[in-house]
């Protein structure tokens, strides 16, 4: 068994995460290691939506941002997993999170073809006019 939400997380472990949450474990605790990325990071990089709600349930910080400023939102966009990105809408994730790079999950899932994410996104109010970084430097001066 993992010691610590993450590693169980990473692991696609259910039984695991619910173990070590029980015992006290914190369910945001960062992962050094991965940008300090959470659990629900992690969760949502990898399309786990059966571990998501549980931690959720469990009160994980759907906004809760790693070192590049990525929220599980910008994760779940940027690796095509709708489910993940509908659940964490449905808890409140700010839809208009920016990243380091000025990125919102729009961005993320549009660059990378998801067009269900991109259409989830724009349903539910998505801004289609945010700039980035990379847009910045395409416009013309």
């Amino acid at each position: 068994m993992s010691y610590t939400v993450y590693g169980a997380a990473y692991d696609n472990d259910i039984d695991g995460v619910r173990r070590l949450l029980a015992a006290g474990r914190p369910v945001d605790e960062p992962d050094p290691i991965w940008y300090n990325r959470t659990t629900l990071h992690h969760t949502a990089l990898f399309g786990y939506t059966a571990i998501a709600e549980v931690l959720i349930s469990a009160n994980a910080n759907v906004n809760a941002t790693d070192r590049n400023l990525n929220t599980p939102l910008h994760l779940a966009a940027w690796n095509g997993h709708t489910s993940v990105a509908d659940l964490l809408l449905k808890h409140g994730v700010d839809i208009t999170a920016v990243d380091k790079d000025q990125d919102t999950p729009l961005h993320e899932a549009a660059w990378n073809g998801h067009t269900p994410i991109v259409q989830l996104l724009l349903c539910k109010g998505a801004n289609v006019n945010a700039v980035d970084i990379v847009s910045m430097l395409l416009v013309p001066v």
